[in-house]
């Protein structure tokens, strides 16, 4: 895609390093993000962030430092980091709204949600329905 490659290009130009993670990250991201600049521009500092600033070994590495740095970025993230119990549980530590783009499973998993809503106690419309039942009947058990 000629437009999203420009505007990677523009906004890490002498960062190659940073440049290749995120055509590497971004690749999942639908044709409207990768036209809307002000992502661009968020996607492009945190790609720098991380080539600057660390190393990173493999996919979950990078997946995992992403997270961290936005919960939200989970949305990106291949399904099977989506299912990932340890990706999941960092990006409802930094954002607990990340709880809507985790896999079903997760969204059953009482310590993801009990994280997500510490960090937010408006993502419980996120979890499963059981869940979402059970804390009307029983709070303690989640929460």
């Amino acid at each position: 895609h000629r437009g999203f490659e420009h505007l990677l290009m523009e906004q890490l130009q002498g960062f190659q390093g940073a440049f290749d993670l995120l055509r590497h990250f971004l690749q999942y991201a639908s044709r409207d993000l990768q036209d809307d600049r002000d992502f661009i521009q968020r996607a492009a500092d945190i790609a720098k962030h991380f080539a600057t600033t660390d190393s990173w070994h493999d996919e979950l590495d990078l997946v995992l430092k992403a997270v961290r740095l936005d919960g939200l970025l989970l949305e990106f993230a291949p399904q099977k980091w989506q299912n990932h119990q340890g990706v999941v549980l960092e990006a409802v530590r930094q954002n607990g709204f990340a709880l809507q783009f985790a896999s079903e499973d997760l969204k059953a998993d009482k310590l993801i949600v009990h994280h997500a809503y510490q960090q937010n106690r408006d993502s419980l419309e996120f979890a499963s329905a059981e869940l979402r039942r059970t804390s009307k009947r029983q709070p303690c058990e989640i929460l």
